[in-house]
């Protein structure tokens, strides 16, 4: 709140690229709309953030859409009855409540359900549940999203013995190495998908093996403020918000946006494994 305070009261700043999570984003729109400074996010896929105005919008796709598929995705794999790790965190409940809605849904079932605070460390007992519910589950589901808990409890339930197929939406390098070896294996979905000119670009620039989440959506967030802007020959937020509103579908860096008429985008997802520790594209 502080830092935005000073950006747009003391720098005069109206146009914002971010924030990058909900719980920074979500508590700054009413400021934001009495201010009309224009935010348009690169990593933060709730809803309530772009519907919450004409000035708000986001490149990465809503989470729970993800959630969803990753039902999809579980049950078509013939996995009927799941464990699933959530947490106690504001868009980590929203893929969870997506994820069971969508697997009922299909027909399966969630037998264990374990949501500890986020910043738990102690999770025995959480482990402990999906151990002694082994022999009536046949995968186990992540929606943590990053969250540390989440590779915490994975790698309690691999000391434990639990030899389960794992299933997950978005994760990156610093979750894989969290779990120390529990997510080997793994396949999620995720909505970080990119060109190879970005990838190529990316490395040269940073030296870095996998790309940040949201790198690619964030290039895109900036880019389409500059073609905004040189389009309407306006640095006016009113003005480069309605351009923005215009738009139907870009190509950018994480390939194919397509708007949903509310200031956000949907995109195709891809699907990622770890194998050997490392993050390797599926499909």
């Amino acid at each position: 709140m502080s830092a935005f305070s000073y950006l747009t009261d003391v720098e005069g700043i109206n146009i914002i690229i971010g924030t990058t999570w909900s719980h920074t984003g979500i508590p700054l729109i009413e400021l934001a709309k009495k201010k009309n400074v224009l935010m348009i996010s690169p990593s933060l896929g709730k809803a309530e953030f772009n519907e919450a105005g004409d000035l708000f919008f986001n490149t990465w796709p809503h989470d729970f859409i993800l959630s969803a598929n990753l039902a999809d995705y579980v049950y078509e794999k013939g996995h009927m009855s799941v464990a699933l790790i959530g947490s106690e965190q504001l868009w980590v409940k929203e893929q969870t409540n997506a994820f069971i809605a969508r697997f009922e849904e299909l027909g399966g079932t969630v037998e264990v359900l374990l949501e500890p605070l986020p910043d738990a460390t102690e999770v025995g007992s959480d482990a402990l549940k999906i151990k002694n519910s082994e022999d009536k589950i046949d995968a186990i589901i992540s929606t943590t999203d990053g969250i540390l808990v989440g590779a915490l409890v994975a790698k309690k339930i691999n000391e434990l013995g639990v030899d389960l197929p794992m299933y997950s939406i978005t994760i990156g390098n610093e979750d894989v190495a969290a779990a120390q070896g529990a997510y080997e294996g793994m396949e999620f979905l995720t909505f970080l998908s990119y060109t190879d000119w970005f990838k190529e670009e990316y490395d040269l620039k940073y030296g870095l093996e996998n790309l940040d989440i949201g790198a690619p959506s964030a290039y895109d967030a900036v880019m389409m403020i500059a073609q905004a802007m040189e389009e309407t020959n306006s640095e006016d937020p009113i003005i480069l918000a309605e351009y923005l509103n215009s738009i139907e579908s870009y190509d950018g860096a994480s390939l194919i946006l397509t708007t949903d008429g509310t200031g956000g985008f949907v995109k195709d997802y891809s699907v990622k494994k770890v194998v050997d520790g490392k993050i390797i594209d599926l499909e």
